[in-house]
């Protein structure tokens, strides 16, 4: 701290006019003596900087922060830096509808009886589109014989479940008939909205009955084989989760840099 000691002289108008120099205090008003006193004080000002930065003569590398850069996946050449690995995991999209499609039979008339359809230990309630059925569709009203509906070869019957659900979730049971012996097939595939295929599965059967009898098939949809099915959006997990085709999982790593920022200063004086 510096200190300046200023004499100010404080007198009347008429500057000339002064008195004797006494060894008394002098009592008059028109004289006065003011002393004021002046601080000034250095103040440190500073920043912590990379440095490439540095814009004062001083730094001191002893004092210095860390900072990090953003996570990402790509790593960009940094001279310092720390990575990590993550983990995901995607689920297959669910399911809404049902596609029997490609049905065979031997005399061109697929006799379905009953469609039953499952979500866990729930029955579902579906509503259905027939492309090349014939005659008064009800296999979805209990086990009904019906020698008066049929299903041509080349048909497609589409189930619309109301709702999404996972594919390894639903079970079919399919009851049908068939008065000549020969092959009985259809093609089972499964959409989230009637086009993208996500899943297959292929009957066939030989088979003849008398009247009033039919044969059941159950499809358990997660044995089903894979048709380019989508994924719902990544997951993060803390470990890297078994794969099956319904789910996969992947692991990426992530870098980010190590900055360090050093103290640089300089020092500025004010009152």
């Amino acid at each position: 701290m510096k200190k300046i000691i200023l004499l100010i002289l404080l007198i009347p108008i008429n500057l000339n006019a002064f008195s004797e120099y006494q060894d008394e205090k002098f009592e008059d008003n028109n004289l006065i003596w003011e002393e004021k006193e002046f601080c000034y004080k250095e103040e440190e000002i500073f920043e912590y900087l990379e440095k490439s930065e540095f814009h004062f003569d001083n730094y001191d590398l002893e004092d210095y922060k860390i900072s990090y850069g953003e996570w990402q996946k790509e790593f960009d050449n940094f001279q310092n830096y720390e990575e990590r690995e993550k983990y995901y995991y995607q689920i297959i999209e669910e399911i809404r509808y049902l596609h029997f499609t490609q049905f065979k039979s031997p005399d061109n008339q697929f006799m379905l009886n009953e469609l039953n359809i499952m979500y866990g230990n729930s029955a579902l309630d579906y509503e259905f589109i027939c492309s090349g059925c014939h005659g008064d569709a009800s296999f979805n009203n209990g086990i009904n014989y019906n020698e008066n509906f049929h299903i041509q070869n080349g048909g497609e019957l589409i189930i619309d479940l109301g709702d999404y659900y996972p594919v390894y979730s639903i079970y079919v049971k399919l009851y049908f008939s068939n008065l000549v012996h020969g092959e009985n097939a259809f093609r089972l595939e499964t959409s989230v909205n009637k086009t993208a295929k996500s899943t297959w599965t292929y009957s066939r059967t030989w088979y003849a009955g008398q009247l009033h009898e039919y044969r059941s098939i159950d499809f358990n949809l997660a044995t089903s084989n894979l048709d380019s099915p989508t994924f719902k959006d990544p997951i993060e997990s803390e470990t890297l989760r078994p794969e099956n085709k319904f789910v996969k999982s992947y692991s990426e790593k992530e870098y980010r840099e190590i900055i360090y920022l050093y103290k640089n200063y300089e020092y500025k004086i004010i009152e």
